[in-house]
């Protein structure tokens, strides 16, 4: 076989034209719009200034990447329109990041933060992640440790900004966020089948733990605390195994356990609340300023998730 001749087959049978990020973009929008004026009311352009780019585009491309249709119809998207519209979201997807990356202040230094142990499990863990690509020069000393814990640290400067339940009179920087607590078991429910039910509790100063004791009382059954700990893992361990019931905040709950509020006399909880803090002893800091604003973004996303549920 001639490989030589084989290759000229895959040459480009015509010339393409430069695909602008401008006609990229006019592109995805008309696809994830119903119609051509919504989809320039997305990017904040005139219908006939989008309808331009389109055309130049599907000029450029040598290809046709719509297929006919009546005026004030949705626009239609042909095979290599639907293709040009992954790529370019590809494209889109560097570009931005890119742009992002250049315009984004040259930071370095160290931040120290503080999270719960079962807050990492919420996503946080991701934006920190990003934040770390972002400003690459930036370290970033990452502790996980009970609430009340990490509030004693901001207070002594040990660590330069946290995410904790609120308490000990610190003031919050930024919205505080309410997240729901349910009581949880392991899938069979094989515990709330003993005479005495087996609860792991937190160990003190935990903020909802006379919650929990309340509505357990209420409960008007026979219960006793059997396993206590200020580790989110430990007390998830023994969940899981069957060996006691208990009360998590909802970033805590994992696959292997399941929400038990409606079941065998259980109620909902009272949420808790957490916020941002940061160290007052450490105020001038853009890489720490950079780093609150993100996850101040993180929490206000995680706040509009429990609204909708709600």
């Amino acid at each position: 076989m001639n490989y030589h001749n084989a290759s000229n087959k895959w040459k480009p049978k015509h010339k393409i034209g430069r695909l602008d990020i401008g006609l990229l973009r006019s592109l995805i929008a008309v696809s994830e719009s119903s119609s051509l004026s919504e989809g320039a009311l997305s990017l904040n352009i005139p219908q006939p200034t989008m309808s331009l780019q389109l055309k130049r585009l599907e000029d450029r491309s040598g290809r046709e990447l719509f297929k006919p249709g009546g005026r004030g119809k949705p626009v239609r998207l042909s095979r290599h329109g639907k293709r040009l519209v992954i790529y370019a979201k590809r494209i889109m997807a560097v570009y931005d990041e890119a742009t992002l990356y250049l315009s984004s202040p040259d930071l370095s230094g160290e931040v120290r933060v503080g999270i719960p142990e079962w807050f990492a499990e919420s996503g946080l863990n991701v934006v920190l992640a990003n934040f770390k690509e972002m400003y690459s020069d930036v370290q970033i000393k990452l502790v996980a440790a009970p609430s009340n814990r990490l509030r004693a640290q901001i207070k002594s400067g040990e660590l330069d900004v946290c995410v904790s339940i609120t308490g000990d009179g610190l003031e919050p920087a930024g919205q505080i966020w309410k997240e729901p607590l349910h009581w949880v078991a392991n899938k069979d429910l094989r515990c709330l089948k003993r005479e005495f039910l087996p609860v792991g509790l937190f160990s003190q100063p935990c903020p909802f733990r006379s919650h929990v004791i309340s509505h357990l009382e209420s409960l008007g059954r026979l219960w006793r605390e059997e396993y206590v700990s200020d580790s989110v893992a430990t007390i998830r361990t023994a969940v899981i195994a069957g060996l006691a019931v208990s009360a998590f905040p909802a970033g805590a709950i994992t696959d292997e356990l399941i929400v038990i509020d409606d079941i065998d006399g259980f109620a909902p909880l009272p949420p808790v609340e957490l916020a941002i803090h940061r160290s007052q002893q450490r105020k001038s800091m853009p890489e720490l300023e950079a780093l609150v604003e993100h996850m101040g973004e993180f929490i206000s996303s995680k706040m509009a998730q429990h609204k909708f549920r709600l």
